[in-house]
């Protein structure tokens, strides 16, 4: 399943996650950064494995994950998070 949470309520989820979690562990892997030419955005995916109890149960999961970033008022922002299952 491919599901698209942006801003705010991928904010919201994860804290809510994050609250009934113990023994969390990210694992990022064959990182590549592709900056466009403008130099204004640039696009960062890696494979990302993640291990975690949530309320007592074992969980892992495995994703392609790809993070937009913008410079927004000059700051870098992330303005996107695309995430497949692997």
């Amino acid at each position: 399943m491919i599901r698209t949470i942006e801003g705010r309520d991928y904010i919201a989820l994860l804290r809510d996650v994050l609250e009934n979690t113990e023994n969390y562990k990210k694992i990022r892997q064959q990182t590549s950064l592709v900056i466009h030419p403008s130099g204004r955005s640039a696009q960062v995916s890696s494979q990302v494995s993640e291990h975690l109890d949530i309320s007592g149960q074992p969980l892992s999961l495995s994703e392609r994950e790809t993070l937009t970033i913008e410079l927004i008022d000059g700051k870098p922002v992330i303005t996107a998070i695309h995430s497949e299952p692997i």
